[in-house]
């Protein structure tokens, strides 16, 4: 079936601009891009490995000038780009970089799994929060590799099990198919965030050559939900938890704060976990502390 899209470019249009949410599905194909950032000496261009935490882009620094030149804030660019057959796509996001340095924002994120390459040694990771997002597509004539195989279960498998122990989401309607390499994820999600995670949890698995996106975001009502109505929500799960002492739930713009003291981490993960589920909630801050003297 031809989309929009391809009817636009058919139509004698050689360059589409990509809005925001296309950007963003680009983007979750692949883990490369460019960093470019005003250094001591000039401005620089450095190649990264990264990850999609949101709408953010989380990659890991090792010591060196470019992690001295976002320590404290920095306004920076970060283009990747790639081939989406039969389009080839650039994005490009303009925003602020930080360093991360609260364990709890550190290990939500994800990137703590992430392996870089070439495999060394990055202890530090930067978080851009973009401020301006732009894309183009265009097509290319350089047709597809036609497959060799006809599936892969083991690579279903694989995908499968990194997709079920995920925090990030709910895997549980989300279907894996495999032809030589590429796998399409077909079903539903519960929120967007969710899906574009799906996809670089995807294109993470030893084996993978590339991720085509069938998934449909299913909101329902969740989004139109009073910030009450959502905390209500996430205190129900929480307290399904049984934990012996109450987790402090705080909501505003489907953001959520989570306060409190919790026995272990595997608790402190558990809450996350379960806020993160809840319809309704787009990000969570966690703030809880485990108590002193448990792992």
């Amino acid at each position: 079936m031809t989309t929009s899209t391809e009817n636009r470019m058919l139509t004698g249009s050689p360059l589409q601009k990509l809005s925001e949410s296309e950007c963003w599905q680009e983007l979750a194909t692949t883990d490369v891009g460019r960093l470019a950032l005003v250094a001591p000496d000039g401005i620089d261009i450095y190649p990264v490995n990264f990850l999609l935490d949101g709408e953010t882009i989380v990659f890991r620094s090792a010591p060196g000038t470019k992690l001295e030149s976002v320590d404290g804030g920095a306004d920076v660019a970060f283009e990747a780009d790639g081939t989406n057959p039969p389009f080839r796509w650039s994005v490009v996001v303009r925003g602020r970089a930080r360093r991360l340095d609260a364990d709890d924002e550190i290990e939500a994120s994800g990137i703590l799994a992430f392996r870089p390459e070439p495999p060394r040694t990055m202890n530090n990771f930067v978080r851009i929060t973009p401020t301006r997002l732009t894309g183009r597509r265009f097509r290319s004539d350089q047709p597809a590799p036609a497959p060799t195989t006809v599936g892969d279960p083991d690579l279903v498998a694989a995908v499968r099990e990194h997709l079920d122990r995920s925090p990030r989401l709910d895997a549980y309607d989300i279907h894996v198919e495999v032809v030589d390499g590429m796998v399409t994820l077909s079903g539903e999600t519960g929120s967007f965030s969710e899906r574009l995670a799906a996809r670089q949890i995807a294109l993470g698995v030893a084996g993978v050559r590339g991720v085509r996106d069938a998934t449909a975001c299913v909101l329902d009502d969740a989004w139109a939900l009073e910030d009450e109505a959502v905390a209500d929500a996430v205190r129900e799960r929480v307290a399904k938890l049984a934990l012996p002492r109450p987790v402090e739930v705080e909501v505003e713009a489907h953001t959520v704060r989570l306060a409190g003291v919790v026995p272990t981490q595997a608790a402190r993960r558990a809450v996350h976990h379960a806020t993160r589920l809840t319809p309704g909630v787009h990000f969570v801050r966690d703030e809880l502390v485990v108590e002193a003297g448990s792992v």
